[in-house]
C-alpha cells in the first residue's frame, strides 16, 4: 500500500515539469535578449516544443481543474508563439 501510495504520489507530482518549464522559458528569454548576435529562429522554435511538451506533461499529469486549464492556455500561447518564430529565419 505505501508502494502504491508513494507512486501515485509521484505520477503527480508536477515539480519537476514545473522547473523545466521554468528553464525552458529562461533559455527563451535568452534566446531574445538583444546581448544574442547569432541567429536563433530555429532554437526559439526548439525551445517552444519543449515549453509545449512540458505544457502537455503537465495537463496530462494533473488532477486540478484550474491546472488543465491554466496548461491548455500555456499550449495555446506557445502555439502562437511557435507560428511566429517560423517566420523569425
Amino acid at each position: 500500500m505505501a508502494e502504491e501510495a508513494a507512486y501515485l504520489a509521484q505520477r503527480y507530482d508536477l515539480s519537476e515539469e514545473i522547473l523545466r518549464l521554468e528553464s525552458h522559458l529562461g533559455s527563451f528569454k535568452n534566446l531574445l535578449s538583444p546581448k544574442n548576435e547569432e541567429p536563433s529562429g530555429k532554437m526559439l522554435d526548439f525551445v517552444a516544443q519543449e515549453l509545449y511538451r512540458e505544457a502537455n506533461t503537465i495537463n496530462s499529469k494533473s488532477q486540478d481543474i484550474e491546472i488543465t486549464k491554466a496548461s491548455l492556455a500555456i499550449k495555446g500561447e506557445v502555439e502562437t508563439i511557435r507560428q511566429h518564430v517560423q517566420n523569425i529565419e
